[in-house]
């Protein structure tokens, strides 16, 4: 059997349906997104997890600054004494020292040694070195508190020694004049060795061509005297004129002999002890050679 809805419910679905159909019909594009909303409050912690594994170690750290020294300790006992070591090669020592009070020397005349920078009262040998092997004896000394010590010889020929090798000895340029001593000191000083002392021609005058100079000095000092125009390889002594004898004739003292190389010069430094004032010099050579020059001493 058909039921037939009431009139009132039948308009209601036919304008339901047109107010569809014109929604439908009127519906135009999707607007733009609206703006996101808040977020949301934290949700509630959850529970711990289980432990990861053990990661790699890192890297070391730099060194740290060096701490403060601490203090000093006590100065232990002194220990026994070892045991002497054996005896050292002998070497030069630093500071040893040898020279001679004339030099060419000549063997038919004295000749004094001094030596310095020894050990404290060394023993002390000196001898001629001729080739490392023939070394004649000129004598012992002992050496002072200072590490000084002194040693003259009357006459350089009546050693056996020298005596013995005097052809050597006067043959040779230079000889090794050696101090050696017993607790490892060792000096030496190139000396030359003339046979005979040159008898030297007294001139009336001054030779031509010759030269001296002598620089102005202080009294007890070293000075350089230099000359020219001597004969080749002339032994030439050098003088200065002290006073005059009551006679009137000069005196003189030796300040030292040197020889003129082989184009006549020579250089020979000297100890000045005169006092103030000016003095003559001479340099008379074994042939005759002579001159003269002035020299002034000046208070210091």
């Amino acid at each position: 059997m058909i039921k037939y809805l009431p009139q009132r419910s039948v308009l209601l679905v036919l304008l339901f349906g047109l107010l569809a159909l014109m929604l439908v019909a009127c519906e135009g594009p999707a607007g733009a997104p609206g703006v996101p909303g808040n977020p949301g409050n934290p949700g509630a912690t959850g529970p711990v997890g289980p432990q990861g594994p053990q990661g790699e170690p890192g890297l070391p750290g730099l060194p740290g600054n060096p701490g403060n020294p601490g203090p000093q300790g006590p100065v232990g006992p002194v220990g026994p004494q070892g045991p002497q070591g054996e005896q050292g090669l002998p070497g030069i020592s630093p500071g040893a020292s040898v020279v001679a009070s004339a030099n060419p020397a000549f063997l038919d005349q004295g000749l004094t040694i001094t030596g310095g920078g020894f050990q404290r009262y060394e023993p002390v040998i000196i001898f001629l070195d001729i080739d490392g092997t023939t070394r004649p004896n000129l004598g012992f000394a002992d050496a002072d508190a200072g590490g000084n010590f002194s040693l003259t010889v009357a006459k350089l020929g009546d050693l056996a020694g020298v005596k013995n090798n005097a052809a050597k000895l006067t043959a040779a340029k230079s000889i090794a004049l050696t101090a050696e001593g017993s607790d490892g000191s060792l000096a030496a000083y190139p000396l030359t060795l003339i046979a005979t002392t040159p008898v030297v021609v007294e001139p009336v005058a001054p030779s031509i061509g010759t030269s001296l100079i002598v620089p102005s000095v202080a009294p007890n000092t070293d000075v350089t005297i230099i000359g020219a125009g001597f004969k080749a390889n002339e032994f030439v002594t050098i003088r200065v004129i002290t006073g005059v004898t009551a006679k009137g004739d000069p005196t003189s003292k030796t300040l030292g002999l040197t020889a003129a190389n082989a184009m006549g010069a020579i250089t020979k430094t000297v100890t000045i002890s005169q006092a103030a004032g000016i003095y003559t010099v001479e340099a008379a050579g074994s042939e005759g050679s002579f001159t003269t020059a002035p020299m002034v001493v000046a208070a210091k």
